[in-house]
């Protein structure tokens, strides 16, 4: 095995953790996959053989339009650096089926892809991918231990045939309550305050944060003291404030459910 395939193979277990996958409010497993034609460039002497130069890897991630640029991810750059590769990102964010179809019919693929394939495509396009099976108990002992802990993962990610196209990704059920609203430590430091614990107080810590020139710009009237990215009936809206309340929400459903007169209700 040349020694891009198995760096490739490296990156791609060492990334198993990333956030760049889609949210799911079950047990999952999802995968990071290791293409086929990143084992056929860059040969050199000695399997797996380090010979301290730099290898540049192509990868695609299928991300959701509002996660960050990954050139501006600072972990990622941390990584690739730990691993000596230098890797070009391709990001997409729209039309990925169409896209897909065309490039995976084409065979010219990345070395890696990221929340990118279903299992019929290691079917439908068999060659494509690497098998990554054989390198996964030396080169990601994090990735064998969950194996280890949890069989159901290797289960699920491992073909008929015994091989391993992707890597997965165990996820627990989310919390009852799963959305979570942030303030801004400067601001409570520049008017005096602590983080507010009772709906009072939060009044009054907002109230701080509109009269008292909170980010500190010299300006009293410029300050918005809370905002949401999305309305009421949205799940990153103001219905965050219910579940202060006692209710429970989801992550699809703003509205919340409650337990009344031993019914249950939203």
């Amino acid at each position: 095995m040349k020694r891009k395939s198995v760096l490739t193979t490296m990156l791609a277990c060492a990334l198993l953790a990333s956030c760049l996958t889609a949210c799911a409010n079950e047990n999952t497993a999802s995968t990071a996959e290791s293409t086929a034609n990143g084992s056929s460039a860059a040969d050199t002497s000695g399997e797996g053989g380090d010979s301290g130069e730099i290898v540049k890897l192509t990868a695609l991630f299928n991300k959701h339009s509002l996660t960050k640029d990954v050139n501006e991810m600072q972990w990622l750059t941390d990584l690739e650096a730990d691993c000596n590769v230098d890797v070009e990102w391709q990001q997409i964010s729209a039309d990925w089926d169409q896209k897909k179809s065309a490039m995976f019919a084409s065979g010219e693929i990345p070395d890696l892809l990221f929340n990118a394939t279903a299992d019929s495509d290691y079917i439908q396009h068999y060659g494509l991918f690497e098998d990554l099976k054989p390198w996964i108990e030396q080169y990601a002992p994090n990735l064998q231990a969950m194996f280890e802990e949890v069989p159901e993962t290797e289960i699920l990610c491992t073909t008929l045939e015994g091989k391993i196209f992707g890597t997965p990704k165990y996820q627990s059920v989310w919390p009852k309550t799963n959305g979570t609203i942030f303030i801004n430590q400067t601001w409570l430091d520049n008017v005096n305050m602590e983080i507010p614990t009772t709906w009072e107080e939060l009044k009054e810590v907002l109230i701080a944060f509109k009269e008292q020139d909170a980010n500190g710009n010299g300006d009293p009237n410029d300050e918005i003291p809370m905002d949401f990215n999305g309305g009421f009936n949205s799940p990153y809206g103001l219905s965050q404030f219910l579940g202060s309340t006692g209710l429970q929400l989801s992550s699809n459903y703003p509205g919340g459910y409650f337990a009344e007169d031993g019914e249950v209700k939203n």
